[in-house]
């Protein structure tokens, strides 16, 4: 069986970003990576697989909560 992640998910890629954002992506190591992210290096991978697959899922997550605020001020959720 496996084990219960120990950490959210969405707060761990919004951390990744942080540190593409910072580093660029080239630049980016796996020690600055799983410092910030707050995670050891085997569930990084586990998780999120190599340095790639990373990226693009903290992309993605950035992209959709960036998607969902516009549309929540669209909405006048927001102010």
């Amino acid at each position: 069986m496996a084990r219960e992640k120990e950490f959210n998910q969405d707060e761990v890629l919004h951390k990744a970003m942080e540190v593409f954002w910072r580093r660029g992506y080239e630049a980016a190591s796996i020690q600055d990576l799983v410092q910030h992210m707050g995670i050891n290096r085997q569930s990084r991978y586990d998780t999120f697989g190599d340095q790639h697959p990373l990226f693009l899922q903290a992309l993605a997550s950035s992209e959709s909560g960036w998607i969902t605020g516009e549309i929540l001020r669209a909405a006048g959720g927001l102010g």
